[in-house]
């Protein structure tokens, strides 16, 4: 298996025929693309650790429920 580097498979791309457009063009789609997904990932890290601190904030509730019944 022959391994291509990224300009020279977007020369292919661009050599094949039914694919238009230039390789500075694919390239900044392909920044485009890798943008989003950086964006989307971001946006699902800052979920994630939204979820984390509520569930945090929950249990510390529950403790403190569970201290002030206990004390009662």
């Amino acid at each position: 298996m022959t391994r291509f580097k990224k300009q020279e498979t977007l020369e292919r791309i661009d050599s094949s025929g039914p694919v238009t457009g230039s390789r500075s063009e694919a390239g900044e789609k392909s920044a485009d693309v890798k943008h989003i997904c950086m964006n989307l990932l971001a946006v699902k890290t800052q979920l994630y650790e939204s979820e984390l601190l509520l569930k945090h904030s929950c249990m510390n509730l529950l403790a403190v429920k569970t201290q002030l019944y206990e004390s009662e």
